[in-house]
């Protein structure tokens, strides 16, 4: 069975860097990966300068990712953060 938490988020991660938006971004070769293990509706969005974020376009690429049914209510939260990629070179 799949655990769906009380309250459903959706997930969505902006970046101006074309290497995080070419993994886990719409045609990313992890997105499938990332989908799988936060089973929550994620996206990213690529934006340019990441200091003049539009709120129409956030909310409606956070809508285009909405399983049937769903709605959204409030922003729960919002945070710049950096992500490092360690990786094992053979």
């Amino acid at each position: 069975a799949e655990l769906i938490p009380e309250n459903p988020i959706v997930i969505l991660a902006i970046t101006d860097l074309d290497s995080y938006y070419n993994i886990a971004g719409p045609h990313g070769n992890y997105l499938n990966f990332i989908q799988s293990t936060i089973k929550q509706p994620f996206t990213v969005m690529k934006q340019s300068t990441i200091n003049n974020i539009n709120l129409v376009d956030i909310m409606q690429c956070a809508k285009s990712i909405l399983p049937d049914g769903w709605e959204l209510t409030t922003e729960v939260i919002r945070d710049t953060v950096s992500v490092s990629i360690i990786m094992n070179i053979c």
